[in-house]
């Protein structure tokens, strides 16, 4: 019995020509791929995104690539939000040079504070007493975020180092919003 790859929607820039971005798949997606994961990539502009949650049914996930997020309507804000509560994964990740999310109506689903970006050639974990460090290809822009400063229960850091956050995520609804930091 063969088993279907999951569907990952990528919503991104409208200036982000659709053609380009169906061979220039999202940093997320390529790191599924690489980690041995089958994934189908389904890439759209913000004008083609969804307005309705039934238009997201059939993902996995929802990467949030080069779109800002306030280039989204009402209709497919809600959407999002929707497909969130009903249990979808909706994935922010960096560089989302567009708009600093915490002054977007994503804000009270984000899991972390950004405070900034740099350029970064590795990236350090810590894991209880052990670290890792990872190193890049090449340089790439990491989005700074730091722990929130009220803690909640419905949020998780996934990977950190001493100073940034670089993967977490809040519950909403029975779904998530992912934050990453590459």
């Amino acid at each position: 019995v063969a088993v279907a790859a999951p569907l990952v929607v990528t919503i991104r820039s409208s200036e982000d020509s659709l053609p380009e971005a169906v061979d220039d798949e999202s940093r997320v997606t390529a790191i599924l791929r690489y980690q041995g994961g089958r994934v189908v990539a389904a890439p759209m502009d913000v004008f083609g995104a969804p307005r309705q949650r039934i238009g997201y049914d059939m993902a996995a996930a929802v990467i949030l690539d080069s779109a800002d997020p306030e280039s989204l309507d009402v209709a497919q804000r809600q959407a999002l939000i929707d497909y969130m509560l009903g249990g979808g994964v909706v994935i922010l990740p960096a560089p989302n040079d567009q708009a600093d999310p915490s002054a977007t109506w994503l804000a009270p689903y984000l899991p972390a504070m950004r405070i900034g970006s740099r350029y970064a050639t590795t990236i350090n974990v810590t894991q209880g007493r052990g670290s890792h460090t990872f190193k890049l290809s090449a340089p790439v822009t990491l989005t700074e975020w730091c722990p929130l400063d009220q803690p909640s229960d419905s949020v998780k850091v996934i990977a950190a180092d001493s100073q940034y956050v670089h993967i977490a995520t809040r519950a909403v609804g029975l779904g998530k919003l992912v934050v990453t930091s590459f």
